[in-house]
């Protein structure tokens, strides 16, 4: 019951979002202006929260891609899913678990993937070719970490690590530079939120990419 309010909540925020950049004095878009675009960006994603993941894992890179839907001149819709791949730490887990200089500690990667919808809202500028713009969405998170196997004072434990699955909502800002009338570059950063129900999963990607 709570995550279904917390996801009413969200979707509010959205058309909040939308109907605000309806409400701006801008002009509708035009017939001959481009309704449907692509993204494909890259980066690394840094771990915020809980303390577990931030503690023993590391930046890690990615990759994103979406399809955006453009309802006004300075808005639009877009469908994003994205991969996030996290080095695992020897040296972190060592402390978080106080064990021995000498523990022999094994694991890998943990990934993140999501799937959401963005509601995006450009501040268009006369004076500068730059644009900023703020995005938000929700959408679903899927939580993929490996299982940590460590052995100290002649014992192997294994430290199980579940995979995952929540929703997910997420905020940001990035800036766009056009290259050409309907290509442009974009640098952009967010915060992403997985809603587990024993805790909030948090990471920030910062990433670079072309809108086409």
């Amino acid at each position: 019951m709570k995550l279904f309010k917390t996801l009413l909540f969200f979707l509010f925020i959205m058309i909040a979002t939308v109907s605000l950049a309806y409400s701006q004095q801008t002009p509708s878009l035009q017939s001959d202006e481009k309704r449907i675009s692509f993204t494909v960006n890259g980066g690394v994603a840094i771990p915020v929260a809980p303390f577990f993941f931030r503690q023993n894992w590391n930046v890690g890179p990615g990759i994103e891609a979406g399809i955006g839907y453009r309802i006004r001149s300075n808005s639009l819709l877009r469908l994003n899913v994205s991969y996030y791949n996290f080095g695992f730490t020897n040296s972190g887990f060592q402390n978080f678990q106080n064990l021995p200089p000498e523990a022999n500690i094994s694991s890998s990667n943990a990934e993140t993937m999501t799937l959401g919808l963005n509601a995006i809202y450009e501040y268009q500028r006369m004076e500068t070719d730059l644009v900023p713009y703020l995005t938000i969405g929700a959408g679903l998170f899927r939580f993929l970490p490996s299982d940590i196997q460590y052995s100290a004072e002649g014992e192997t434990t294994t430290f199980e690590v579940e995979s995952e699955t929540s929703l997910m909502f997420n905020s940001g800002i990035g800036f766009l530079y056009p290259l050409r009338q309907t290509t442009s570059v974009f640098l952009e950063a967010k915060l992403v939120t997985g809603l587990f129900v024993d805790r909030r999963t948090q990471y920030i990607p910062i990433s670079f990419g072309i809108r086409f």
